[in-house]
């Protein structure tokens, strides 16, 4: 019997060259026809992988006519045919390997190939077989949320499947029913669905995760949490203990005390997950695709340094490669590496990419920029091709983390920057990582990490108290001046009636996403409106969480002073713009403040009243007011922040001399390059520690 052990060695090893050589030196030898076979199918799979299809799909066809009952051969050469686009010869491969192998395996992967043939109905039975024969396997019941995804619109589909579950009362086919209603967006009847079959039977993960994952959609984070835990009681493992703690947030919470309560299940949680639980890398891809991590808890808990670390030690993610070493030729150009999932027109690169660009043209490095685009994301505008062109090195990230843990290692960074960490699941991955010599995080999310290889934490001068440091894990590096701002462009006036604003009345716009907006924020907000009796607060609508926010407010500020608080839809930046400068005063959000809204606010001479605090995530409308040496509209206290608010709104002579005033200050906060040249020093200065 010949020994193909060699052969298979070299196969997994990669050493597809060799193989070849040695197979097609085999096959000139006398062989048992199965062990010729074997070769054949060997040999097209060496070719397939050094792209000679032709000569692959031969060797396939080779061996089956060798073997013609092997469903691996068949299988095979199917595959290979559906690479090549040949969708037909594929699907006549897959019903050849269904013959032969008739399991749960075999249905799907016809399954599969149909619905890319869009023969809905047949994939839809070869899919309910799949699952007959295996209902433990979560693959088929995930090809059919994608099926249904094509198959909503069809007619009578949902007729044929509520025909098909009253005749075999199978849960498959109620499966179906939410899995086409989660298709047609009606998430209430499709958790429905979901809820009666996980009813009966606990045994459906992936169920679990669509149900969820729809509440979540929702905001109904609390059945999200309940139905999280009842999975983690019936199937303990750390996929379901991240479910969650994903569960144990909501962007809108009611009350001091639902956020302690929050906070008080996530500690019990994560101590009980980091104690019971040893973390291993085969979990990377499920982080990376995790639900948000914590990033709403950032805009209710104060003491935040304590969670991070606790949560990064919770996801446990070990190092995959070995740390990057001092470079070996002395005379290379240091490289500096930037990492984001936000090259393009967003916040984050809103506030810090002309620093990022000031380091891409010092000429003092080779830049590679690393974009983690994500699954199915395509986000490319005039912002990405800007930094494309201004870098050495652009390189789109693969979306298995895997892959781009080592794409980036490979590139031998001496420092490597992350405009923000904490908004994006695979971004965090990555930061687990020591891909370089040094790393940094910047402020584009504006809280510590927690993470044990993130060595700086770069911010400002005026941005930090005395006690700065003690609110990060990492090494705070404090910078003159605040981050480099494009100056802004004053539009032309608009009237309220136009901009679709109370016509009457003091007009109080806070402009923040509506998660910044924290149940101590009512209290002021209630105290403006009382003490103002015209006035109005307007708020920007943001994903249907105006609706949560309207419900805290019925109970926070009372019946009576709903009329005037109003939700603006989204505009252009121009409109936006135009409301800014309408409204008699802009108030700053706390215990998250504003960051890109008050430099543009500030640029048309808008007044805005903050509050002083002593976070990096509430200081920045602050400390703008420090560069400017204007400190009139910071707070003391919250009362200190109504009764400003108020007297900014209603004392017009004071309104209009503030504004002259900002208008003219504020011109320090643009095209001033302190902060960008000092973190340039920076990162030259780090290369000589």
């Amino acid at each position: 019997m010949t020994d193909l052990s060699a052969i298979t060695a070299d196969l997994q090893a990669g050493r597809y060259t060799q193989a070849i050589t040695e197979i097609s030196s085999l096959l000139k030898t006398r062989l048992p026809s199965r062990t010729a076979a074997q070769l054949w199918n060997f040999l097209g799979f060496a070719y397939e992988q050094t792209r000679q299809f032709t000569d692959a799909r031969q060797c396939y066809q080779q061996a089956i006519e060798i073997t013609p009952d092997s469903a691996e051969y068949h299988n095979n050469l199917g595959i290979l045919w559906a690479k090549l686009g040949n969708l037909q010869e594929a699907q006549l491969c897959f019903e050849q390997v269904l013959q032969r192998k008739p399991d749960a395996q075999s249905h799907l992967t016809l399954a599969q190939l149909c619905l890319q043939r869009h023969q809905l109905s047949k994939s839809l039975a070869l899919t309910a077989q799949a699952h007959l024969l295996d209902s433990k396997w979560s693959a088929p019941i995930e090809h059919l949320f994608q099926l249904m995804e094509s198959m909503a619109y069809q007619d009578n589909i949902f007729s044929d499947l509520q025909q098909q579950f009253n005749e075999t009362g199978h849960s498959f086919y109620q499966i179906a029913m939410g899995a086409y209603y989660q298709a047609l967006g009606d998430t209430k009847t499709a958790q429905k669905h979901l809820r009666q079959v996980l009813d009966k039977s606990e045994s459906y993960g992936l169920l679990h995760y669509h149900l969820i994952n729809s509440l979540h959609n929702d905001y109904r984070y609390t059945e999200a949490l309940r139905w999280a835990l009842q999975f983690y009681e019936a199937t303990p493992s750390l996929a379901n203990a991240r479910t969650i703690i994903s569960s144990l947030q909501e962007p809108i919470v009611f009350s001091q005390a639902h956020i302690a309560e929050i906070a008080e299940h996530l500690e019990r949680y994560l101590d009980y997950f980091i104690k019971h639980h040893v973390q291993a890398p085969s979990h990377y891809r499920e982080i990376s695709v995790a639900q948000n991590l914590n990033f709403y808890h950032c805009y209710q808990l104060k003491a935040f340094r304590p969670l991070q670390k606790k949560l990064a030690q919770f996801y446990g993610l070990p190092q995959v490669v070995p740390p990057p070493a001092h470079p070996t030729e002395a005379s290379r150009k240091p490289r500096l590496g930037i990492l984001s999932h936000h090259f393009y027109n967003q916040s984050v690169m809103h506030l810090l990419q002309r620093a990022l660009e000031h380091l891409m043209q010092s000429q003092h490095f080779e830049v590679f920029v690393f974009f983690c685009q994500g699954e199915n994301h395509t986000r490319e505008d005039h912002i990405t091709e800007r930094v494309r062109s201004q870098s050495d090195h652009f390189e789109v990230l693969p979306t298995h983390p895997m892959r781009a843990i080592h794409q980036v290692h490979q590139a031998q960074l001496d420092i490597l920057i992350y405009p923000e960490i904490g908004m994006n699941a695979f971004v965090y991955v990555m930061a687990s990582q020591r891909l370089a010599r040094f790393q940094m995080v910047m402020s584009g999310h504006p809280v510590t990490t927690g993470l044990p290889h993130m060595d700086y934490f770069v911010s400002s001068q005026i941005l930090e108290t005395e006690h700065g440091q003690s609110h990060y894990s990492e090494k705070l590096i404090t910078l003159p001046g605040l981050p480099d701002y494009a100056p802004v462009t004053v539009p032309p006036r608009a009237s309220r009636q136009v901009l679709g604003l109370p016509e009457s009345g003091s007009l109080y716009f806070c402009p923040m996403t509506l998660f910044k907006i924290h149940p101590d924020f009512d209290a002021v907000l209630k105290q403006i409106l009382e003490k103002d009796a015209q006035g109005h607060v307007l708020f920007l609508a943001y994903n249907d969480l105006e609706l949560r926010l309207q419900q805290r407010f019925h109970q926070s500020l009372g019946e009576a002073l709903l009329p005037r608080i109003h939700f603006l839809p989204w505009s252009n930046r121009e409109t936006f713009y135009q409301r800014l400068m309408a409204c008699d005063v802009i108030l700053d959000s706390f215990y998250f403040g504003g960051g890109n809204t008050s430099y543009q606010a500030l640029g048309l001479g808008c007044p805005i009243v903050t509050l002083d605090l002593p976070w990096n995530r509430s200081r920045w409308t602050q400390t703008m007011y420090q560069l400017m040496d204007f400190t009139a509209l910071i707070a003391k206290d919250p009362a200190h922040y109504a009764e400003l608010a108020v007297s900014v709104a209603t004392n017009s002579t004071w309104n209009q001399e503030l504004r002259q005033t900002l208008q003219r200050k504020s011109t320090v906060l643009f095209d001033n390059p302190t902060w960008s040249e000092s973190l340039l020093q920076f990162c030259q200065t780090l290369l000589h520690t």
